[in-house]
């Protein structure tokens, strides 16, 4: 994955993966996971809510990476998932999407030799 952000004196949280509008969402006070998701338009058909991921940038400038299933939490727990200034949180695709990215990247070029073999014996069949 390659996330790009602008330098900003502003603080942000940056969302990506399998929501319905990825991007850069101000950062307030308080802001909680669930809400910066709510924000993103939710979950999209694509996501795997098991597996959430929030890398937070420490005072010594490295990522830590926090996975949240948020399949197994309550509203309580939910709630208390603070985020920081300047969080990326990104959702996993779920397998079902995996595998449907799979397919097509096994389809596609298989279409494309028929439709070029298809061609080809046409053309053969003209000449003769």
């Amino acid at each position: 994955m390659y996330v790009s952000m602008k330098k900003s004196n502003e603080n942000n949280v940056y969302i990506y993966g399998a929501v319905n509008k990825t991007g850069i969402l101000k950062y307030e006070d308080g802001l909680t996971l669930i809400d910066a998701i709510f924000r993103s338009g939710g979950f999209n058909r694509f996501s795997d809510s098991s597996k959430v991921y929030i890398l937070s940038k420490s005072d010594n400038k490295k990522y830590s990476i926090k996975e949240i299933n948020m399949k197994n939490l309550n509203n309580t727990s939910l709630e208390n998932i603070i985020l920081e200034p300047n969080d990326i949180v990104y959702v996993e695709k779920n397998n079902i999407s995996t595998f449907n990215d799979f397919v097509n990247n096994i389809l596609e070029p298989l279409r494309t030799l028929n439709l070029i073999t298809d061609t080809a014996i046409n053309i053969d069949t003209l000449s003769n």
